[in-house]
């Protein structure tokens, strides 16, 4: 029982792939000085090079389907800086610990 060094290569590639056109994304923005972040831009980028044909959507499909199902983790530190802020912010309400 070996581990499929094939499918998580293929998976680590396409994750690249996608941060690759998140940081061309944020080197448009600060070239154009766009008032859209740079992942939006990148996005947009992306989008266009999938219905220009240049991309098939099929090269990112593993590595978006392990992200979204990762996506939770994502959101945890986030979550937890905005409760100790508002811990922080109103010392007296520790009702947000009850939610």
């Amino acid at each position: 029982m070996g581990i499929p060094l094939k499918k998580y290569t293929g998976i680590v590639l396409q994750v690249l792939l996608m941060y690759g056109f998140y940081w061309i994304g944020n080197l448009i923005q600060a070239i154009l000085h766009l008032p859209l972040t740079g992942s939006i831009v990148g996005m947009l980028v992306l989008f266009i090079t999938i219905q220009l044909g240049w991309i098939k959507m099929s090269w990112g499909e593993e590595g978006s389907t392990w992200l979204q199902s990762h996506l939770q983790l994502l959101f945890i530190p986030q979550l937890w800086a905005l409760l100790i802020i508002l811990i922080f912010l109103e010392p007296t309400h520790y009702y947000w610990f009850l939610v």
